[in-house]
């Protein structure tokens, strides 16, 4: 064979590679090519770091990372690597998580810490050891509002009227209340909201805190 016919076998090759990777996920996920030079060199003179690698960086939430070191390893090994079937499921789990880290950014930027617990509940089902969904997860939710209801009402000295409260939001991490009278001399209120009346003359506010 002639060089010049040898170096155009050689960029038919490096073609193949480049374009043989699924369809669907052409700009969608990392490839190998977002590796440094330093990196790709180190891991063609040690394929076999490339694997553990790729579970070190998936246990780290680092999904990125994870996908281009398994595109990685279907260049070096193809299909026909042992380890091959267990790159594969990583790599299907990479890729959810990758989609569902985006969502969750998204989210937190936002403001909306409710919906991004549960998106962190979706990562760390696929990552338990997600450390940014953990961190999210493990965020309490404050309590924002209380609406009161009634909002006001009248009663005759010895009756009671039983007030109930709603929290916002409804997935507040801490959503106790602790209700107080104004005047106990003219109305008290029981930790469950039952306002008593124990004068005939007066206004008293009972309120949660």
């Amino acid at each position: 064979m002639s060089v010049k016919r040898y170096l155009f076998s050689i960029q038919v090759f490096l073609l193949f590679l480049c374009f043989s990777a699924p369809a669907q996920d052409v700009g969608r996920y990392p490839d190998w090519h977002g590796l440094s030079s330093s990196e790709r060199l180190a891991y063609n003179a040690n394929p076999g770091r490339i694997l553990p690698d790729a579970r070190a960086a998936f246990q780290k939430g680092d999904y990125g990372r994870t996908l281009m070191l398994c595109s990685m390893h279907w260049v070096a090994y193809g299909d026909e690597s042992p380890e091959s079937k267990e790159k594969n499921v990583l790599e299907a789990k990479a890729k959810k998580g990758y989609d569902l880290s985006g969502e969750l950014k998204s989210l937190v930027s936002g403001g909306k810490l409710s919906e991004a617990k549960r998106k962190a509940r979706e990562i760390l089902d696929i990552n338990a050891q997600d450390p940014s969904a953990r961190d999210i997860w493990n965020r309490p939710i404050a309590v924002t509002g209380v609406t009161v209801s009634p909002g006001s009402c009248s009663v005759v000295e010895g009756d009671t009227v039983r007030l109930a409260a709603k929290v916002s939001p409804a997935d507040a991490s801490n959503p106790s209340l602790l209700w107080v009278s104004g005047d106990p001399s003219i109305a008290t209120v029981s930790q469950s909201g039952l306002v008593k009346a124990v004068s005939q003359i007066g206004r008293a506010s009972c309120r949660e805190r």
